[in-house]
């Protein structure tokens, strides 16, 4: 079945290749949903939109697969200054190399808020996240990840894959979602020495390592965490270092 599009808002024109919106610049795309979807490749930058600059709002991805190389998102494969809020992923697959997320494969200074990833799976080798693979200079708001599964051979996250140059992950949630990975989990995500996790949660959660040597940080490596928990949660893991940050809790 070809992807469905409904309620769009085209305030600008874009290009189109067989499977995705190559740029979509200073516009909005509003109350889509896209179902279906499947994008298969071994290409960079991989999404329903290849390469965003635009407001993404109140959209939903739902029973769709994306593969590609670096940068594989559901939404986005890359982002830019874009800002994408109440925005569902469910019964979703994403798959790549490097710097996969459910939402989007990479971004620099771009803002998700009030967005949700449902019974989905994000699965690569290096920086793989429920939401984002890597994220340069951005902020993850209100987010949840739930029922779902985040699996990678190094850096993995439950909301981010890597970060750098000061990352922001405020209120948000992982419930109920197996990571893991062969070298280094983050539970939240690897926001670096820069970065900030506050109030942010994760419950019911299984972290699972494939290698004696994985190590896991319930946070982050690095970074400020603050007024943040862990509960109900299961590590299973052998001969590996645990640690909740190498920054303060409060």
């Amino acid at each position: 079945e070809d992807a469905i599009f409904k309620t769009v808002t085209f305030e600008n024109v874009c290009l189109t290749d067989e499977t995705s919106i190559i740029e979509w610049n200073n516009g909005t795309i509003k109350s889509v949903t896209v179902s279906n979807y499947t994008n298969t490749s071994d290409e960079d930058r991989v999404g329903v939109i290849k390469n965003n600059r635009s407001r993404i709002l109140d959209c939903t991805l739902k029973d769709s697969s994306v593969h590609g190389n670096e940068a594989v998102g559901g939404f986005v494969g890359n982002d830019y200054e874009g800002f994408i809020q109440d925005c569902t992923v469910k019964n979703s697959f994403m798959c790549g190399n490097s710097d996969v997320g459910c939402i989007t494969g990479t971004g620099d200074s771009t803002t998700i808020q009030n967005s949700v990833v449902t019974n989905s799976h994000s699965r690569g080798r290096y920086s793989i996240g429920g939401v984002v693979g890597s994220f340069e200079k951005s902020a993850i708001v209100k987010t949840t990840v739930k029922n779902s599964n985040i699996e990678a051979v190094r850096s993995t996250g439950g909301i981010l894959g890597e970060g750098d140059r000061k990352i922001n992950i405020r209120d948000c949630k992982v419930q109920s979602t197996q990571i893991s990975s062969k070298d280094t989990i983050h539970c939240v995500g690897d926001v670096k020495s820069r970065g900030e996790i506050t109030d942010t949660s994760i419950s019911d959660c299984k972290i699972i390592t494939k290698d004696k040597n994985t190590e896991i940080y319930l946070f982050s490596e690095t970074g400020s965490i603050t007024n943040s928990f862990i509960t109900d949660s299961m590590i299973y893991a052998q001969d590996v270092t645990i640690s909740a940050t190498n920054s303060n809790i409060e």
